[in-house]
């Protein structure tokens, strides 16, 4: 029923290709450990308190390509992606292109799967081969060498979203990349001890540098270019190892890195969140939705840094069935991290639980209704009904 309408004007719409990263935390966007993504983000919207729809790939993905919380996962929202739906009727070709093909047995075919792209190529996992692949198929595609057309003004707009697995465990990377050391080989056991801790971080370091190398042909500053993490990853921090298993800032934070021409860069430190990223790019389109509700994620090249500072949204945690609300309080050291809560989207039911600090365990807090109060306003606004008024 929703609709993308197009801007007034007759100029040709940009290609858009949208990089997701596996397992990838905020801290290696530097100049030492992916320089070529680093220098975009100076020249981009860089968000630094970025969360994921999730702690894994099904419930950051589902944000990404929908606009939507990860509450609305299991419904039948995630079968008709508004992403691929919106700009198709735009004009687009669209592209899928992974070093991974496991979008089916983790439940993505949903809004994954071959039926919703005019070309799609996964393949098996093969460390940094298939991303190799994947990165030079999708920058054939955005190019339109695949067309047999000179004139790029003769094909239509592309849209790629591209998935790279090289940082995902066991962290894969050229011999030239491992610059940090000492770094765990290939024999390092998963889950690992902490003793060898920093050994696994250095060479999770030297994948992402991998990944970057690999991601620079599509780094073009003639094309909207987002770059981000499917979620984050846990080294020990939160008491684990990888991702999946607890709400904790280590598992569910990712970087973000939005790039338009001739946008203005900004750098944003109130929470963002992976719904977030498709109005951006609609913004940077200049195309409005025929009913803006459909989403719930809100431009970041357009909210003010007070409406930014005042939101709330939730984050989704794979093993289990609970949830925990990001908003104004997750930047104060003195506050919870999050506040935990279970829901049901169908009965419209949220039961507040507690509030975790930034590792995922419960901590306490000095007035239980304030959690109460914050999921009462969260759910309100996600269904667009006005708030309850507490007696």
């Amino acid at each position: 029923i929703c609709r993308a309408i197009p801007p007034g004007q007759t100029a040709s719409l940009p290609d858009v290709v949208v990089v997701v990263i596996e397992s990838l935390r905020p801290e290696l966007l530097t100049n030492e450990v992916m320089p070529n993504l680093s220098r975009l983000a100076e020249e981009a919207i860089h968000c630094r308190s970025h969360f994921s729809g999730g702690n894994a790939t099904n419930h950051g993905v589902f944000s990404l390509v929908t606009g939507l919380e990860p509450i609305w996962f299991g419904t039948s929202q995630r079968f008709d992606p508004g992403m691929f739906r919106w700009f198709k009727s735009l004009g687009y070709e669209t592209g899928f292109f992974a070093g991974a093909d496991d979008w089916d047995k983790f439940h993505m075919s949903g809004f994954i799967r071959s039926q919703l792209f005019d070309q799609y190529e996964t393949k098996r996992r093969d460390g940094i081969a298939s991303d190799r692949r994947a990165v030079k198929l999708a920058a054939a595609f955005l190019s339109g060498a695949d067309t047999g057309l000179h004139e790029e003004t003769t094909r239509k707009p592309r849209l790629a979203i591209v998935y790279l697995y090289g940082t995902h465990a066991t962290y894969q990377s050229y011999p030239s990349d491992q610059l940090d050391q000492p770094a765990a080989d290939n024999r390092f056991p998963f889950p690992y001890p902490a003793r060898i801790r920093d050994a696994v971080w250095n060479r999770y370091c030297n994948s992402a540098r991998t990944v970057d190398r690999l991601l620079k042909p599509l780094l073009r500053r003639d094309r909207i270019v987002v770059a981000v993490g499917d979620h984050g990853e846990a080294f020990l921090e939160d008491g684990t190892v990888g991702h999946g298993t607890r709400i904790s800032r280590y598992q569910n934070m990712t970087p973000a890195v939005l790039y338009c021409p001739d946008e203005s860069a900004q750098t944003i430190d109130q929470p963002t969140c992976h719904a977030d990223v498709l109005p951006t790019i609609l913004s940077f389109l200049k195309v409005q939705l025929s009913d803006p509700e459909a989403i719930d994620g809100v431009s970041l090249a357009e909210a003010s840094k007070k409406n930014l500072a005042t939101r709330r949204f939730c984050v989704r945690n794979y093993l289990g069935e609970d949830y925990g609300l990001i908003g104004p309080w997750t930047n104060d050291s003195a506050k919870p991290f999050a506040y935990r809560f279970t829901a049901a989207i169908r009965t419209e039911a949220a039961t507040p639980l507690n509030g975790i600090d930034e590792l995922g365990l419960e901590t306490d807090i000095e007035n239980p209704e304030e959690l109460a109060a914050e999921v009462t306003q969260w759910k309100s606004q996600l269904y667009r009904n006005s708030p309850v008024t507490q007696p």
